[in-house]
C-alpha cells in the first residue's frame, strides 16, 4: 500500500490561522519596536500567545474587528490573511493610528486603496528577507510564502518604523509617505484616465 504523502506545515501562507494551526507575530518583530509598550490594542489576537503584542487583546471571540475603534488609542493590526484581510486592511488605514503587517501585495487593488492612496499612511517598511512565523508554543516554523510589509498609520507610528530601523532593531526599507507623494500618486491616476479620454478611437 502506497504511503500518503507528509503534507508540509501551512506556516509558509498566512501568519494567523490555517484550519486549526495559529501563526504568531515573530517574537524578534514584537521585541524590535517593543509592541507591548508602542500598542495600546491589538483586535485580532490570537487566544493563546507566548507573548503580547499589546497592552490590551481582543481574540475572534471578542470580536475586535466590529468593536468601537479608539481613535486615541494605537493599534497594532496582524490580521487573518485571505478574503477577511481587505477588511481588517481598510479598517486599520481609516483609523489611522497604528501599524497593519501584511503581504506586501503591493500590486492589489486593496493595497493601493489601504496603503498607497490612503491619506492615513505615512509611512511603508518592506523587510530584508521574509518574516518567520511561529506558533503558539512560540517555536518559528518557516519562512513566509511571501515578503512582508509594516504599514505606518500616523506620526506615532512612523516614527517608531524610523527609530527600529535606523538602531539596525529591524533590517528593511522604508518608504515615507507625505501630502506631496500622494499628489504625485493622486496626478498619475489622473493623467492616466485622460490619457484614456484622448486616445483616437480605432474607427
Amino acid at each position: 500500500m502506497a504511503k500518503t504523502p507528509m503534507k508540509r506545515p501551512a506556516a509558509f501562507q498566512h501568519d494567523r490561522t490555517v484550519g486549526e494551526e495559529t501563526w504568531l507575530t515573530p517574537r524578534s518583530l514584537v521585541e524590535a519596536l517593543d509592541l507591548p509598550t508602542l500598542a495600546d490594542v491589538d483586535p485580532c489576537s490570537p487566544p493563546v500567545r507566548p507573548w503580547p503584542t499589546a497592552r490590551q487583546h481582543f481574540t475572534r471571540n471578542d470580536d475586535g474587528f466590529n468593536r468601537a475603534w479608539d481613535p486615541k488609542k494605537f493599534y497594532f493590526v496582524n490580521p487573518p490573511y485571505g478574503r477577511e484581510c481587505a477588511g481588517w486592511m481598510a479598517k486599520a488605514a481609516e483609523h489611522g493610528n497604528g501599524l497593519l503587517l501584511v503581504f506586501a501585495r503591493t500590486d492589489t487593488r486593496q493595497f493601493h486603496e489601504s496603503v498607497w492612496r490612503h491619506e492615513h499612511t505615512s509611512a511603508v517598511l518592506f523587510f530584508e528577507g521574509r518574516l518567520r512565523f511561529a506558533t503558539i508554543d512560540g517555536v518559528e516554523i518557516g519562512s513566509a510564502g511571501a515578503p512582508s510589509a509594516l504599514v505606518a498609520y500616523g506620526t506615532k507610528a512612523k516614527r517608531a518604523l524610523i527609530q527600529a530601523v535606523s538602531k539596525g532593531r529591524i533590517r528593511g526599507r522604508i518608504v515615507l509617505l507625505d501630502d506631496a507623494q500622494r499628489d504625485v500618486f493622486r496626478l498619475g491616476v489622473e493623467s492616466g484616465r485622460a490619457s484614456k479620454k484622448e486616445r483616437p478611437s480605432a474607427d
